[in-house]
């Protein structure tokens, strides 16, 4: 699952790490993960028994599947991380991206801050040539999640899913699937190569301004081993 959870704001570590629990999820992604409350991380994180975590910046995962090792790489245009996992699923090993992309700030032609509208667009444009990049250097099953600021639309949109693969809404999801209620946007997205959504479900969750994605995954026939 998929999750942009406001810097806890809307909620407490023991809110949160029962509602995470209660998905029995094996990888939980999370963006603005850097707490407003210094003890929210460590008593998060006693709240999940059992499942590892990793954090690179404002970007945490936390895993019950064996962890193989883990990175970051930095985004081109802001202050954040992308955190790269590899984990053993099902005997294979699966690379997870996680991931908090930045958003054009359109708003500024209002105010006539053109410069910023250019400046936000050319950072995105660098955000995604790298997410590009980490895709082609990663064999083998690979899964992009997070609060992508990307509507099913456009050709960030279009880059990512060339990259990473099929989005798990449009093939298992039903509805608007609205990550951003407030203004009816789906901008966290769940992106999988040699993967086979079977369920993808937006949770009706109000601990967060966003969210949260709950994806089940199997493998497609063609790439089960014999």
């Amino acid at each position: 699952m998929t999750f942009n959870v406001l810097g806890g704001a809307r909620t407490s570590p023991a809110e949160l790490g029962s509602a995470l629990r209660a998905l029995n999820a094996d990888v939980i992604l999370l963006q603005e993960a850097r707490f407003h409350d210094l003890t929210f991380e460590a008593r998060l994180r006693a709240a999940l028994p059992g499942y590892r975590a990793v954090r690179a910046q404002e970007v945490m995962t936390f895993t019950r599947l064996p962890l193989l090792d883990s990175r970051s790489e930095r985004l081109p245009g802001n202050r954040r991380d992308l955190l790269i996992t590899r984990l053993d699923w099902q005997g294979q090993t699966l690379t997870v991206v996680n991931a908090h992309l930045g958003t054009v700030q359109v708003s500024s032609v209002v105010s006539g801050d053109l410069a910023r509208v250019r400046r936000t667009r050319d950072a995105r444009s660098a955000q995604v040539e790298l997410l590009h990049s980490v895709a082609a250097r990663t064999p083998g099953r690979l899964l992009l999640g997070g609060d992508l600021n990307t509507p099913p639309r456009g050709q960030a949109y279009r880059d990512l899913r060339a990259a990473f693969g099929p989005d798990a809404h449009d093939l298992a999801g039903r509805g608007p699937g609205w990550t951003f209620p407030s203004l009816h946007l789906r901008i966290d997205h769940l992106l999988g190569r040699d993967l086979s959504p079977t369920r993808a479900q937006v949770l009706p969750w109000t601990l967060s301004d966003h969210r949260p994605l709950l994806v089940e995954y199997g493998v497609p026939p063609q790439v089960r081993q014999p």
